[in-house]
């Protein structure tokens, strides 16, 4: 059969593969000859570079080489989210096609299609309906919709109370982590983590709950969630147990790429806020988290690469990777909703018990936000093969679509 026919209503790439048409011009390259990021009218919320690619404009002056001719990041002597307009004066990205001259000499409105902001996949849409494009607007204390939208339901993210093993990592204090989940799988014990997104749902990882020949992890009786968990002795006092109402896997996922490894968990019981047991802030699709900023990922996995599994919940500090330096490392096998982070010389990392567990990333707001779901790896701390985590901000929607909020999460 011909390919297009196979393909139809999508995108074809040069070695055959089929891609959503939604995949095309998004300013992510997912064909191998980056044909679906070629020949591209960049709209109102992108940038065009220098080679003619089109990038979203979110990541101007982030500090990556997304155009890959560093034309995204010239001019930049300014904070991430901001350019450079006119002698060091520093403007937000919101300000770039606006359809308002702000710079003397219009480098701000530039390069642009159209003056007016859609709504896309890479806009924070307000609860109005309206759209900006101010990055990592949500929760940041400053109203950035004309609704206030973007400041609501932000009882989330919040260290109550911290003190300063992943591999290399450190012992965790007691609700430094209030959103941190153990699974236990039968008699097995800790074998996943989770995160409480709210009093009702956990985010895990889907490849946690895939069946083998000798356990059916895919069934939800067999699971129960401790949530407010420090030590696995279970002494402390504020653990709420839980069992499993119900589990959905990804509908795409695939085991052998561990491409959309995602899974929501429903309790069977809401919890209650406590200084131990507090949501996580999940972020939008616009949401930046720029190469090398410093995160925490957390959890009950191996010490080591075939070693022992702690008691006490471990935190190790790792940096986001830049994700063509990332792919370039692991073979090119990496999709556009995965997420690189660790160190290319290995060092901190996640290990096997980590998995579904978060990567979190605290913003000038204090605000915690999840930027990872731990995924996969080859090996623990191996030079050259940092931690690949599902990327959250590519699945906010279908999160809000699975769990049926009006975005109170």
């Amino acid at each position: 059969m011909n390919q297009f026919a196979v393909c139809q209503g999508m995108h074809v790439c040069g070695d055959g593969r089929c891609e959503l048409m939604s995949n095309k011009c998004d300013g992510w390259v997912h064909c191998k000859d980056r044909s679906d990021e070629l020949n591209c009218v960049c709209t109102s919320d992108q940038f065009r570079c220098q080679n003619n690619m089109c990038k979203p404009l979110i990541w101007v002056c982030d500090g990556v080489d997304d155009c890959e001719d560093m034309s995204d990041e010239a001019n930049c002597d300014c904070a991430a989210g901001f350019f450079a307009c006119h002698q060091n004066n520093c403007l937000p990205i919101s300000a770039l096609c606006d359809g308002n001259i702000d710079c003397p000499n219009s480098i701000d409105e530039a390069n642009c299609e159209k003056a007016e902001v859609n709504c896309t996949t890479n806009t924070y849409r307000c609860a109005d309906g309206k759209c900006i494009v101010k990055p990592n607007a949500e929760c940041d204390g400053v109203p950035d919709c004309l609704d206030s939208s973007d400041e609501l339901h932000c009882d989330c993210g919040n260290q109550l109370a911290i003190r300063r093993r992943i591999v290399n990592g450190n012992d965790a204090a007691m609700g430094e982590w209030p959103w941190q989940v153990s699974l236990h799988f039968a008699t097995l014990g800790h074998t996943c983590g989770a995160t409480l997104i709210n009093n009702w749902w956990l985010l895990s990882a889907s490849h946690c709950f895939q069946d083998t020949e000798s356990y059916r992890y895919s069934d939800r009786q067999l699971w129960t969630a401790y949530i407010g968990v420090h030590s696995l002795t279970f002494t402390d006092s504020d653990i709420e147990m839980r069992l499993i109402k119900r589990m959905i896997i990804h509908e795409q996922f695939d085991n052998s790429t561990m491409d959309y490894d995602i899974a929501l968990l429903e309790l069977s019981a809401p919890v209650r806020n406590t200084n131990y047991i507090q949501p996580v802030c999940l972020p939008s699709p616009l949401h930046v988290f720029p190469a090398n900023k410093r995160c925490y990922v957390t959890g009950w996995g191996l010490l080591q690469e075939g070693g022992r599994l702690p008691v006490i919940l471990q935190k190790g500090e790792v940096r986001i990777i830049n994700q063509t330096t990332c792919n370039n490392f692991m073979g090119n096998i990496l999709t556009s909703r995965m997420l690189c982070a660790g160190y290319i010389t290995g060092e901190v990392d996640a290990c096997e018990g980590d998995s579904g567990g978060p990567l979190v990333c605290e913003e000038l707001s204090g605000k915690w936000f999840q930027a990872g779901i731990v995924s996969w790896g080859q090996g623990c701390g191996r030079n050259g093969h940092p931690g690949v985590y599902t990327r959250i901000t590519k699945f906010r929607e279908w999160i809000h679509r699975n769990i049926g909020t009006d975005g109170s999460i």
